[in-house]
């Protein structure tokens, strides 16, 4: 009776004869490569042409090279030569901080995140989301009621981007320092990915060419709080009633943007 023993991977890569028995997962009736329950050796198995190695290892393998430029890197190249992101990202910026200057901040600070950002339907099952970024607060909770020990922390000139189809589609974070890639669903197709961030870019395009245009075609849902619209007034402008005073300066802040980019008239996409 012979003991079941897996021969080292230093034997089976140098195609070492080992005369030990492959486990059970390898036999002939559970669709292994054994004879007999002894395992074959390599020059046998060249001559049954056999591989070294069953199936379900080696199917996986690739014997293709690996690319030298990783998707994420092409990606990332491709928003770094479009300055569209960056004029995309200072126009949210603006329009966030001449939001919150309208709210107003909380004497406490903020307990919660603010409803500070807006939501664009870019595509048929497509859209856009912009909010700052955040840092939440800190309560502690060992007392009752809770009772907030640091306040949550609004980053204006930290502008976060999701693409949203349903599920998350592709991530960006617009700073001063520029634009990162921050994730993305990728499956093997890379002129999808390519046209999401297009996608992006082209929704940004049409902000700063006329903010309240693109504001307009949200007919179902506002732009600013996401509530359903019922209203003609507000469906029409894209905006509730309850929201259209955050929108007074998005005009300015858009003309400001496009005389920093004059290029973007002319030329707003680069391949």
């Amino acid at each position: 009776m012979h003991r079941e023993v897996r021969p080292t991977l230093r034997q089976a890569c140098n195609k070492e004869p080992t005369g030990l028995l492959w486990p059970a997962i390898l036999r002939p009736e559970v669709g292994g490569h054994c004879k007999g329950g002894r395992a074959y050796s390599p020059a046998k198995r060249r001559q049954d042409n056999i591989p070294l190695f069953p199936p379900c290892i080696g199917a996986t393998m690739s014997t293709q090279p690996a690319p030298t430029t990783s998707v994420h890197a092409q990606a990332q190249d491709l928003i770094a030569r479009n300055p569209i992101f960056v004029a995309g990202g200072e126009f949210l910026s603006g329009h966030f901080q001449a939001q919150e200057a309208l709210r107003g901040r909380p004497d406490g600070g903020y307990g919660r995140r603010p409803l500070i950002g807006l939501r664009f339907a870019v595509d048929a099952n497509k859209s856009l989301t912009c909010k700052p970024g955040w840092t939440p607060a800190k309560w502690c909770c060992a007392d009752s009621p809770a009772v907030l020990t640091k306040p949550g922390q609004l980053h204006i000139n930290r502008v976060l981007i999701e693409l949203v189809a349903p599920g998350l589609k592709l991530k960006l974070s617009i700073t001063e320092d520029g634009v990162r890639l921050g994730g993305f669903s990728y499956r093997g197709d890379r002129p999808v990915l390519l046209d999401d961030i297009k996608c992006v870019g082209r929704t940004f395009h049409r902000l700063i060419a006329d903010p309240m245009a693109t504001f307009a075609a949200q007919s179902d849902n506002c732009s600013c709080c996401g509530k359903a619209l019922t209203d003609i007034t507000s469906r029409l402008r894209g905006i509730g009633p309850e929201c259209i005073k955050y929108f007074a300066h998005a005009e300015r802040t858009a003309k400001a943007v496009r005389l920093k980019f004059r290029s973007l008239d002319d030329e707003w996409w680069s391949e």
